[in-house]
């Protein structure tokens, strides 16, 4: 599941503005917040957010970008995506940005075998064909508790799917590495 938000800047206070005002105080704080380097991301206010919320930061190294990659993937997607949209009006990106991502969020993801807003909300979103054919998700007696195994299940396979998926990336790089030996 993505957040994606405009911004103006990269200030460290535009930084804190965003987690607190956009991120915490709409999904909760989460437990970890991976980073690259960036000064903004280590400085002091942002920091202080990190202690309040007892959010652990994790940072990427300098000389792997391969930490990054998912993001960077997703970055390139979102751009393709936005671009779509944007061929007549580029500077009307931001306005697009909400829908890109929603659009994002609620397509059935390969690796995961679900779609990311599933995951994170345990339900699938309700769209405009539903309200227009009036659809609705009504659940009667025990139907929660199969609904709360089926979303535990959903989670369990997603994870299952990305550890497989982790594992054969994995393989495919270690398999174009080249081993060197070295001689005393």
């Amino acid at each position: 599941f993505v957040c994606t938000f405009p911004m103006k800047n990269q200030t460290a206070q535009t930084i804190a503005n965003i987690l607190v005002n956009k991120l915490i105080t709409k999904y909760g704080a989460p437990e970890i917040v991976l980073t690259d380097q960036g000064k903004n991301f280590l400085s002091n206010i942002v920091q202080e957010i990190y202690k309040l919320f007892k959010i652990k930061q994790m940072r990427t190294t300098a000389n792997h970008p391969q930490t990054d990659e998912l993001v960077e993937r997703f970055n390139r997607m979102l751009c393709d995506m936005l671009a779509c949209y944007v061929v007549d009006e580029p500077e009307e990106w931001d306005r697009y940005l909400p829908f890109v991502t929603f659009a994002y969020n609620t397509s059935k993801q390969a690796t995961l075998k679900e779609s990311p807003f599933y995951l994170f909300s345990g339900r699938e979103p309700i769209l405009p064909n539903d309200i227009k054919i009036n659809r609705h998700y009504k659940m009667e007696g025990n139907q929660h508790e199969e609904y709360s195994r089926q979303w535990k299940k959903a989670q369990e396979l997603a994870n299952q799917h990305l550890f497989k998926a982790q594992t054969r990336q994995k393989k495919y790089y270690d398999d174009g590495t080249k081993k060197c030996q070295v001689q005393s």
